[in-house]
Order: C-alpha cells, then sequence, then structure tokens
C-alpha cells in the first residue's frame, strides 16, 4: 500500500503475541495481546486505544481491517473473542470513529477456520454492525414533504 508522504499515516495493530508470523511487521502501535483473550479484555484495549488514538492523532480518516482471526475457533489467531464479542468489537470502532466526526472505511480480513460458512458469517458481522450503527443515526421522524 502507498500513503502519501505529504500527510502522516499512523498504524494501530492488536493481535495475539504469540500469533504468526513470529516475525510481524510493526505497526507505530502495536499491541501484543495474551494468548486466548476474551471478550472483555479485549473490548477494554480497544476502547482505550481506539479514544486515545483518535484523540491525539485526529486522523482524517480510519481504514479499519475488522480481521476475525481473533475468534475463538480461528486456528491461527490465539485469541478467544466470540461471534458477539467480533460484532461488538465492530460495532465499537464504527461507534468511535462517528462519535469523533472521523469517517471509517471498514473492510474484512483475516480469519482461518476450517467452517468457510462460519468464516464468511463473521465477515459479515462487520456489515451487520454498520447497519445497526446506521439505523441508530437516522432521525426518529422525517418530515418528508
Amino acid at each position: 500500500m502507498t500513503f502519501d508522504t505529504t500527510k502522516p499515516v499512523f498504524t494501530v495493530s492488536m493481535h495475539a503475541e504469540s500469533n504468526f508470523p513470529s516475525r510481524k511487521q510493526h505497526s507505530d502501535l502495536d499491541m501484543g495481546l495474551r494468548t486466548n483473550t476474551g471478550d472483555e479484555d479485549y473490548l477494554s484495549i480497544l476502547s482505550k486505544v481506539l479514544t486515545k488514538g483518535l484523540a491525539t492523532y485526529q486522523p482524517s480518516i480510519v481504514l479499519y481491517d475488522a480481521g476475525v482471526d481473533i475468534h475463538a475457533d480461528d486456528s491461527l489467531g490465539h485469541l478467544s473473542v466470540s461471534d458477539r464479542g467480533i460484532f461488538r468489537r465492530d460495532s465499537a470502532v464504527l461507534d468511535t470513529c462517528l462519535a469523533f466526526g472521523v469517517p471509517c472505511a471498514g473492510y474484512v480480513g483475516g480469519g482461518y477456520a476450517a467452517d468457510l460458512d462460519q468464516l464468511a458469517m463473521r465477515h459479515c458481522l462487520l456489515f451487520e454492525a454498520a447497519n445497526q450503527v446506521y439505523q441508530e443515526q437516522q432521525p426518529t421522524t422525517l418530515n418528508i414533504k
């Protein structure tokens, strides 16, 4: 990926410290999590990182890789986040970006499950979360004439 060098790019990665590959690409902020980190711990760390990052760096856009290798059943991720936890994560990212007035482009990535139907369902959680966030932002009454 090529970035415009006139504007700084800040990258964040939250992953299991023991995750594949052993030699990882470096981000500006690497959050290596304990093996089997579950929903509540993951979401708590995410909230702090996201809020501080948006407040500190004031980005003009967030490019969000909604990887599902954090799932408990993933063969490579080494974390223990549930389907519900992934949905909550995606909702939290979108809600927080919205609260900060920062556009967010989310895309699916990661995920190494033998059951491809389950993997596809986990990738769909981003779009379910985006739909929910969008619906919550709609006016409760429409004044259409």
